[in-house]
């Protein structure tokens, strides 16, 4: 996985379920001391990766995203 990935999971982690929108510009905020803009495309994409391998779930017209508990085991 991506710095980018790890930094949209570590904010689901810290944040809980939020609006896409809402994580969109926490990460954009995270990354700011990297030096890393990602666009609203760029940022779309992996949240569509990340739903597809499961790890997280996008819900409602207002695109609520939140962290699927994975039980290892």
């Amino acid at each position: 996985m991506s710095l980018l990935t790890h930094i949209i999971l570590a904010e689901l982690l810290r944040r809980g379920a939020t609006t896409e929108r809402e994580l969109y510009e926490s990460v954009k905020k995270a990354l700011e001391p990297y030096g890393i803009d990602i666009s609203r495309s760029e940022f779309s994409k992996l949240i569509m990766t990340l739903e597809l391998r499961g790890y997280i779930r996008v819900e409602g017209a207002r695109k609520i995203v939140q962290l699927i508990s994975r039980n290892i085991g």
